[in-house]
């Protein structure tokens, strides 16, 4: 935490920059400095003091991004440190630092409970936040228009509104002045509703004082940095049970980060008490939350709004009951499960039965009791892999507790034509939101969707808008969308009963005609919902979804890395009003809660930075990821009488679910344990990377790792997670842990400043004797942590310090002028450098990968070099090339759009080509090249209107490049070819007449001055391309010579030269000969072409004797010898009959 000091904040040499507009600070904000939430003031832009890493301060207003960057650069800002910043939860709790108000709920009387039942365990359970990880980051612009101080921003939110009013606010206008408008979004989560604003009005103000349309657009690094995540969570839990597993007491804490603003940190907090029972009925149950304020960025919503925190807690504590006591996890919750007419522990009555139907399809559909069985038989034939299932129900309230949420508006226009326009308060952000209110449109004035459109979202369409949150924006919106177009169809209804049989459009002219109004609102007033806290009652949710998640995993005890077997899932959605689009929902946000509970881990530096920015540090789940074998169900005769067509919010309950592949490896977990001789309860936090759950299996490797000696060791990061929970459990740890090693291999921890610094001094100390630097680099290796900052160890070895994005040397003052960019620009010494890096990458194999990224990065970032830097670049990388110390598929960054444009990628070509042709020759690159696929794409170093053969040919000539123009050249006929045959097998497939294929060929043919020998072989490969031939040798020659014959007159048509009809039965034997099945059918096909008059007889004789190839020519030779035999015979019985006629 610090203090703006009294240098304060320095922009002078930032606005004296070329490009740079103005820097917005907290001065120029002409309205209100601060927003205000829950009793608390977020400032917009910090003016005296910063909380945390990722503040923001100004912004910096320019005409390109590139001068934008350098000014915020150039900004110099003054601190003074305040007292010791606080991090975790146990830091804020020990200093009381909590957002207020805290909340508590209890149902029953838990301390006595406790003294009545046979066992009583304690525990705790830690989960890491998740980064939002949209598609689209934080993107917003605002344009001024009129001469009224209005504006209009187009910004990419979930709440039009709250981003509407937060603008009008900042400016001291009225809101009418200000008009949001959202297309649709890339993707939200929860975290474009606050975040969202604040950067909003920030744009806002740059867009007021300089009259001009400012666009922001964060970069994702920025974005994760800024924008917060899902708020990580420790629970603490005592729980009172007997000794059938009913659990008949429970006390439970959760304590959140919440970051350095409240945000909606209360209102997570209280959705967290609400579902602190999931489906289970415990008679005494009591829950107590605290948003901890913490010098972090704020938190913020987030998929699931706390939900899935709060149920995990509770299901990993069920988790523990079933360990202390030996009985199977899944009998535990069901003993415990609601059963009948059932009431929440806020006293809402609802009834389960939806609820045990989900559970009880989900283990007959999942054949639970069988995998269960099967897993327990694997897991005592295999010593280190181990399988693990679970399953898990869901109980998901839907709607907002905050009632004035629960309401919606729309607008419906129908036109003359009969097409019809709406627009509702909702945003479309990937969900399906705009296709559902197709459907409710077209359901109601019964006509085809297609005749409804709903162009965006908008306040100056409809006003008042509710977040597009809490699962409800189909409900509420829905609702609204129906109410005005019932509207709209009763207005018709004279009309319709003058003319009955009329259309649609026949109605709507007529309705114009009869003044009879074509627009319409409607509007939802959504149910009446509370939750009183002091009473500890209410009814905060309209209804309940439900469901249930059967996984399967299978797990490498000696790595923690794993794979999801097989996932069933059975949801209570009602009557879906669009099944498909649900079943996406339901398996995307089971996903998204695989990557919660098991992949994706936030990581913060000491001092609070985030270092995990962008997907190289941050792993969201990948098409690797999706279980091998993936099952959605919906629960069928379900009906819900409190949404629209009786369907249920999705959006968010399916998130949850993905714990059953955490509970999966931690049953798997448990087998491996209890090969060990461990049973019982043991910790396992939330992610379970693949570091934890190998940690957690305790095998006699990882039990030798000695403890960790507190004050022996600075930590890297933040232990937001523990590798182990403190609880007094066997080891090993891994946090902060020192190892025991030999002195040669032990690795100084350094962070990235000190890495840098070491490596720039051992540079300068060596000074330009490569060899020096080679020798240098390979001693430091065994000191220095190469792996963990391996970029930063290559940008300094190029470009001499570490890299901003762009290409530019990051403004620290960490350089060394002993690096590639600044070494001769001659092949010698880029010959010398790459015997450097192959010599640092032979010694630290595991650099290969690193220093292939670099490479690429570094090829994406040319236009941030001078001329001089990228020639040495580019003979460097042709060199490396050369000696495969790199693949050619980076080179697939030279495709770049920009750089292809201003022709820089095909300049670089140019001097990388010709190093990599000096070093070995063209046959080389061609090779390389086709390897990965890139010896059809050199065309692309050129923009569009330049990509020709002559254009390519000429410039690479001139460049003193011929072998590789000629090399392309010879490509893009290869490239010819395959696109011809691709078309004529299409054209056979259609059916068309072979008249107009033969026509077709012949122009195609001399259009790329194609030999008939060249054809015949493509005219071949077509036909035999187009059929899906029989497996059975026996059928398959019927086949053939069917087919054949159906194309004869084609064959016939391009063997009219003698080298035709020989090119054409090498073919035929290649072929017979590479496809099995076909080695009896090649004499059948020979007679038949012959007596088509496509093979002449001379063709077959000469082939016979010497013109056939080696393979399979035994076998063809014997079938043909009778053939042949009859052939020369009558060649001599007809000279002979010639001779007697003569």
């Amino acid at each position: 935490m610090f203090r703006l000091s009294h240098r304060g904040l320095d922009v002078s040499e930032a606005l004296r920059l070329p490009g740079v507009i103005d820097v917005i600070t907290a001065k120029d904000v002409p309205g209100q400095k601060v927003r205000k939430m829950f009793g608390y003031e977020e400032v917009l832009l910090a003016e005296t003091e910063v909380s945390c890493v990722g503040q923001m301060i100004c912004a910096v207003v320019a005409d390109t991004r590139v001068h934008a960057r350098r000014g915020a650069a150039a900004v110099k800002i003054g601190y003074e440190d305040l007292p010791e910043p606080l991090f975790t939860v146990e830091e804020a709790s020990e200093k009381s630092s909590f957002f207020e108000p805290r909340r508590m709920i209890e149902k029953g009387n838990v301390a006595e409970a406790f003294k009545t039942v046979d066992h009583v365990h304690q525990g705790e359970f830690r989960m890491g936040g998740q980064e939002h990880f949209y598609m689209e980051t934080q993107s917003m612009l605002v344009v001024p228009v009129g001469e009224e101080t209005e504006f209009n921003a187009y910004v990419s939110t979930q709440w039009p509104t709250g981003t509407q009013d937060a603008i009008a606010e900042a400016l001291g206008i009225p809101s009418n002045r200000v008009t949001c408008h959202v297309k649709r979004i890339g993707g939200a989560f929860g975290g474009k509703v606050v975040k969202t604003a604040t950067l909003a009005c920030i744009t806002a103000v740059a867009a007021w004082k300089t009259n001009r349309a400012v666009r922001c657009v964060l970069e994702r690094g920025e974005d994760m940095l800024i924008s917060g995540a899902r708020h990580p969570v420790l629970g603490k839990y005592k729980v009172g049970f007997m000794n059938d597993g009913r659990i008949m007491a429970a006390d439970m804490q959760y304590y959140t980060n919440a970051g350095n603003t409240v945000d909606e940190s209360p209102l997570v907090v209280e959705k967290i008490l609400l579902h602190i029972d999931n489906a289970y009925n415990i008679p005494n149950l009591r829950g107590r939350g605290a948003a901890c304020r913490t010098n972090l960025p704020s938190n913020t919503a987030f998929r699931g709004f706390g939900v899935p925190q709060s149920i995990m807690v509770l299901e990993n504590m069920l988790n523990d009951v079933a360990m202390v006591l030996g009985h199977p996890a899944d009998q535990i919750r069901e003993i415990n499960m609601y059963q009948g007419p059932s009431v929440t522990h806020y006293g809402l009555e609802f009834s389960p039965e939806n609820l045990r139907r989900c559970w009880d399809q989900c283990k007959g559909k999942s054949d639970y009791a069988a995998r269960r069985r099967a897993a327990d038989r694997f897991n005592q034939d295999n010593r280190w892999k181990k399988r693990g299932v679970a399953i898990v129900p869901i109980k998901y309230g839907i709607a907002f507790a905050e009632s004035f949420l629960n309401q919606a508006a729309a607008l419906v226009h129908v036109y003359k034509d009969g097409s019809v326009l709406v627009s509702h308060g909702g945003t479309e952000m990937g969900q399906g939101l705009h296709t559902k209110m197709q459907q409710v449109a077209s359901r109601e004035l019964g006509i085809p969707p297609s005749k409804i459109y709903i162009s965006e979202t908008s306040t100056n369409t409809v006003p008042n808008t509710c977040p597009s949150a809490a699962s409800y924006g189909t409900d509420a919106n829905g609702m609204a969308v129906r109410n005005a177009c019932q509207t709209l169809y009763q207005r018709l209804e004279p009309i319709r009963q003058k003319n009955p049989k009329g259309s649609w459009e026949s109605w709507v002219k007529a309705a114009f005609f009869d003044k009879i109004s074509l627009s319409a609102t409607g509007f939802y007033r959504g149910p009446d919902l509370y939750m009183d806290w002091d009473k500890m009652a209410g009814r905060p949710y309209a209804y309940f979804t439900f469901g249930a998640c059967f996984c399967e995993v299978e797990l490498d005890c000696l790595t923690g890395d794993y794979r999801v077997v097989r996932t069933d899932i059975v949801m209570d959605i009602g009557r879906s009003v669009n099944p498909s689009m649900d079943i996406g929902q339901i398996e995307g946000a089971f996903l998204q809660g695989l990557g919660l509970y098991t992949l994706e881990e936030l990581k913060f530096s000491p001092a609070g930075l985030l270092y995990t920015r962008g997907p190289s540090q941050y792993k969201i789940p990948a098409v690797c990821d999706v279980p091998l074998r993936f099952n959605v169900y919906l629960l069928p005769d379900s009906h819900n009488p409190h949404a629209i067509y009786s369907s249920k919010g999705i959006g968010e309950p399916a998130l949850f679910l993905g714990s059953s592949v955490f509970f999966a490896i931690k049953d798997a977990v448990a087998a491996a344990r209890s090969e060990s001789g461990l049973v019982g309860p043991f910790p396992l936090d939330s992610p379970a990377t693949p570091e934890r759950a190998c940690l957690a299996c305790a095998s006699p490797f990882t039990q030798k790792i000695p403890a960790s000696t507190p004050g022996s060791f600075k930590p890297w990061a933040l232990n937001m997670v523990s590798f182990m929970s403190n609880q007094k459990q066997q080891k090993p740890t891994l946090t902060g842990q020192r190892f025991k090693t030999r002195k040669r291999d032990e690795k100084e921890r350094f962070d990235p400043t000190q890495f840098q610094e070491s490596i720039v001094q051992g540079l300068n100390q060596t000074g330009s004797d490569l060899e020096a630097v080679a020798k240098f680099l390979d001693a430091s290796g065994a000191k220095l942590d190469y792996r963990r900052y391996a970029e930063t160890l290559f940008d300094i070895l190029v470009a001499g310090g570490m890299l901003a994005p762009g290409g530019t040397l990051s403004d620290d003052l960490t350089r060394t002028e002993f690096c590639l960019f600044t070494a001769q620009e001659d092949l010698e010494t880029m010959q010398a450098y790459a015997q450097v890096f192959n010599k640092l990458i032979r010694r630290y194999k595991y650099l290969e990968k690193g220093f292939e990224e670099e490479i690429k990065k570094l090829l994406l970032f040319l236009k941030g070099f001078t001329e001089s830097e990228r020639n040495k670049l580019a003979m460097l990388t042709g060199i490396l090339l050369a000696n495969g110390n790199i693949s050619a598929s980076i080179l697939n960054s030279l495709y770049n759009e920009n750089l292809v444009k201003e022709g820089v990628s095909a300049a670089f070509a140019v001097k990388l080509f010709k190093s990599w042709i000096n070093e070995k020759d063209i046959n080389s690159v061609a090779g390389s090249l086709r390897k990965v696929g890139m010896d059809n794409r050199l065309m692309e170093l050129f923009p569009a209107n330049k990509r020709s053969c002559e254009h390519f040919s000429k410039y690479f000539t001139d460049a003193g490049l011929k072998e590789l123009s000629d090399f392309a050249r010879n490509q893009q006929s290869i490239g010819a070819r395959k696109e011809l045959q691709k078309e004529l097998q299409e054209q056979m497939a259609r059916g068309d007449p072979q008249k107009e294929i033969i026509a077709f060929t012949k122009e195609e043919m001399k259009k790329s001055n194609l030999s008939e020998q060249a054809m015949i072989n493509i005219i071949w490969t077509s036909v035999m391309s187009c059929v899906e031939w029989n497996k059975k040798e026996e059928l398959v020659t019927e086949q053939a010579i069917k087919h054949l014959k159906q194309y004869s007159l084609l064959l016939k048509a391009f063997t009219s030269q003698g080298l035709s009809e020989l090119s054409l039965l090498l073919k035929i034997q290649e072929y017979c000969y590479d496809n099995i099945h076909f080695m009896k059918a090649f004499q059948k096909i020979v007679v038949l072409l012959y007596k088509a008059d496509v093979l002449s007889e001379e063709a077959i004789l000469k082939w016979y004797t010497d013109a056939h190839v080696a393979k399979g020519k035994s076998v063809f030779l014997e079938q043909m010898k009778k053939f042949v035999e009859w052939l020369k015979n009558a060649e001599e019985e007809s000279e002979s009959e010639e001779e007697e006629t003569d």
